[in-house]
């Protein structure tokens, strides 16, 4: 079956007034499969939505995480839905916290859809999303986006750049 492998980095700004997706992974009838909610505390749960279509936690939720600080959040999910063979993981800065396996889904067989912010819950919340890698072999894990300014003018120079010189009219730091 289908694996995804998902690392975002996370920054509360300020905790959600009601439980928040951070990322959910849906098939393709839009039918949620798993998800990383944030809790009004600031911990984050496992869920996976069952063939009965509650979602369901998967093991305890994290510590509660503070405010302004990034964290690395990982989680594994498996499509598989043939027999209730569908497995998850969840880990926190490279700690397992949840994981599950022997899942039954919700009438959706296949991993599809990543969903980054709010796609199953309401709530009023201020997150910051870094550095979102995706993998189908195995975690990304530990890493950043860096900037490659360009420093001279490159093979490609037949267009028209404009004023100044091409170099420095794409090598500007952004916020």
């Amino acid at each position: 079956g289908e694996v995804l492998f998902v690392t975002v980095y996370l920054r509360i700004a300020t905790l959600p007034d009601a439980a928040h997706d951070i990322t959910a992974i849906s098939g393709a009838s839009g039918n949620g499969l798993f998800r990383l909610l944030l809790n009004t505390s600031g911990t984050v749960q496992l869920q996976y939505q069952n063939g009965g279509s509650v979602w369901t936690n998967v093991g305890s939720a994290s510590a509660a995480l503070s405010i302004g600080a990034f964290y690395r959040l990982e989680y594994s999910c498996s499509g598989t839905n043939t027999g209730g063979a569908a497995a998850c993981e969840f880990k926190l800065d490279g700690t397992v916290v949840a994981s599950g396996s022997s899942l039954t889904l919700i009438g959706a067989t296949t991993v599809d859809l990543l969903h980054i912010g709010l796609q199953y819950s309401v709530a009023t919340v201020d997150l910051y999303y870094d550095d979102i890698a995706i993998s189908d072999s195995a975690y990304p894990g530990a890493g950043q986006v860096n900037i490659l300014k360009p420093n001279a003018t490159g093979n490609y120079t037949a267009w028209t750049n404009g004023a100044g010189t091409a170099p420095t009219n794409v090598a500007e730091v952004p916020h």
